[in-house]
């Protein structure tokens, strides 16, 4: 690869390192499935300790002396400005509190429902540090999405030649949560940068990201899971509210991205069927009679479980690493370790405090992602407004290594000098794009 500029328009041999890590880190099959094919990356242990994390320790050691002497990026600082580190304080307070509890009751599994918010916060400091000095820093956003969009690419190709998932007796994409995940990053980032970016990223880059976007986005639609349905279309309609209140419309653009939606809508009906899509969204009633009418019956079951158990510990919880024994779901699962709402999945599991932490942590972050002038993580800033909405009737975002890496990188992108759109050259060749200052 040619090694980066000022132009910044080309892949570096460093970014592209880091692009293939990420891609290999958060897309190395499945951490946990329902069907019980869990990749061996993470059934494999080393001294005890799961090998995807060992290995994420010994890059974040080979690293460290590249950014030692790095003082342009101080994280805290960052945290402070961005109005997120009363949050983040409290949230490790939480845990910590939730930590002590845990070894005064003698619970055997001490790292369950923390130790992934650790590994975001680490790749969080350590990818800033070292991110910070990147000279193409301001295009990892994009090249982000687009990696998790090609990677979106085999999935479609698959779909199409007869494999994926099966979820109610028809035949999807993907079940994976983690996937889904990334597939609507990759539509959302896409999407606002289609609508706003075009000039800034080059040729190139723009049939990358138009790539990226509509095979993301066919992921997601055609894997009928109705929280990623949210995640995507709730991310996309802040990207265009974001878009709209910009001072330089190009109603074109806008237009061809609205019928594109249409089409790709269009075709997850053709391929699904009509009545499959209208059972599947109507199965958001428990009464609905459609095919999928019990699993959602049951997850309102799963909340209310939960709610009984987070009456008698309102304010410190059950605890982490705790199970309770379920009652309206028995047939289901006889006792539980998660909720379908991340809200009640935090309170339950780390009080009333922690549910008040993980929300405003949350709501800050997306706040300052969207802010007036628009600054360049609108598209994570959509995307956690997605998955906060979709999680409201989902487990939540840090229950997997995968994700636990993805989201301390978005974090530490964020908080990276986000170039305010206003900025962005009109016109721009590729090979010649200038990085804006």
């Amino acid at each position: 690869m040619a090694s980066v500029g000022e132009s910044g328009s080309k892949l570096s041999l460093n970014e592209t390192v880091f692009l293939a890590l990420v891609g290999l880190v958060v897309w190395a099959g499945n951490e946990t499935s329902a069907a019980g094919d869990v990749s061996p990356w993470f059934r494999s242990r080393l001294f005890g300790v799961p090998l995807n994390y060992l290995l994420l320790a010994v890059l974040i050691t080979l690293i460290l002396p590249y950014i030692v002497n790095t003082p342009r990026f101080v994280f805290t600082e960052r945290l402070k400005s961005s109005g997120l580190w009363i949050w983040v304080v409290l949230t490790w307070l939480v845990v910590s509190v939730a930590l002590a509890v845990a070894l005064l009751r003698g619970v055997p599994e001490l790292f369950a429902d923390w130790r992934n918010l650790a590994v975001a916060a680490v790749v969080a400091v350590v990818a800033g540090k070292w991110l910070a000095v990147q000279t193409w820093r301001r295009f990892a956003i994009v090249d982000l999405a687009i990696t998790f969009g090609l990677l979106s690419v085999p999935i479609m190709i698959g779909y199409a030649t007869g494999s994926g998932s099966v979820v109610g007796g028809v035949r999807t994409t993907v079940f994976d949560g983690t996937t889904l995940y990334l597939a609507s990053f990759a539509a959302i980032t896409g999407a606002w940068y289609l609508l706003v970016e075009t000039e800034w990223l080059g040729r190139v880059r723009v049939g990358l990201v138009t790539v990226a976007t509509v095979s993301g986005s066919l992921v997601v639609l055609l894997s009928l899971r109705r929280s990623f349905w949210l995640v995507w279309a709730v991310g996309l309609v802040t990207v265009l509210i974001v878009y709209l209140r910009t001072r330089e419309v190009k109603g074109i653009r806008l237009y061809v991205a609205l019928f594109g939606s249409f089409l790709m809508v269009a075709a997850a009906f053709l391929w699904l069927g009509t009545e499959t899509i209208v059972n599947r969204l109507g199965s958001f009633s428990p009464e609905s009679t459609g095919s999928f009418s019990a699993t959602n019956e049951d997850h309102v079951n799963d909340l209310l479980d939960a709610w009984r158990i987070i009456e008698r510990e309102p304010i410190l919880g059950l605890g982490i690493g705790q199970k309770y024994e379920t009652q309206l779901i028995s047939d289901w699962k006889l006792e539980s370790f998660e909720v379908h709402n991340a809200i009640l999945h935090v309170w339950l599991k780390f009080g009333l405090i922690g549910a008040v932490a993980y929300i405003g942590f949350h709501v800050a972050w997306a706040r300052y992602a969207l802010r007036t002038p628009p600054s360049g993580a609108v598209p994570i800033g959509a995307f956690v407004v997605g998955t906060m909405v979709a999680t409201l009737a989902g487990t939540w975002p840090y229950n997997r290594f995968q994700l636990a890496v993805f989201f301390g990188l978005l974090l530490t992108l964020s908080l990276i000098e986000p170039r305010p759109t206003a900025t962005v050259p009109s016109t721009v060749s590729v090979g010649t794009a200038r990085r804006s200052p």
